[in-house]
């Protein structure tokens, strides 16, 4: 999500060299083509939401509803779902420590890559207790 899509398309425009394209979610929702081929999302932020702005990874589940009641039962936040979307069901989460994380159920949309040359390499999770993290992740995802 982004609070100024504009700016955030001429950003990973320069730095990644994507084009974007309209996608199914509406006019405030972008998909990012490396090569001609969907490699990410982005979003419009609504101006009344007043919340951190931030890349979200998300994780495929097998079953996004399960997923969800075993993220707050471990006492993390689950903000946003889950709810149907598309060819799926996906959630809004958060851990304890506060780190913002996406579930996926489901297929992802056509002709999107789920890897590629041109795709982040890395993805790093900044905590103050790793040990804690570690536990939650194994035992959510």
């Amino acid at each position: 999500m982004a609070r100024d899509l504009g700016a955030a398309l001429d950003f990973y425009g320069a730095t990644m060299g994507w084009t974007f394209r309209t996608g199914s979610l509406g006019e405030e929702f972008r998909v990012a083509l490396a090569d001609g081929v969907p490699v990410a999302g982005i979003g419009a932020l609504a101006p009344s939401l007043q919340v951190a702005v931030a890349w979200t990874p998300y994780f495929a589940v097998e079953d996004a509803d399960v997923t969800a009641a075993r993220i707050r039962e471990r006492g993390a936040t689950v903000a946003v779902g889950p709810v149907a979307l598309h060819t799926g069901r996906g959630a809004l989460a958060a851990d304890r420590d506060g780190a913002v994380f996406g579930i996926w159920q489901g297929r992802l949309l056509s002709n999107w890559e789920t890897w590629r040359d041109t795709a982040p390499a890395w993805t790093r999770l900044h905590t103050r207790n790793a040990f804690d993290a570690a536990i939650f992740y194994g035992e959510v995802l």
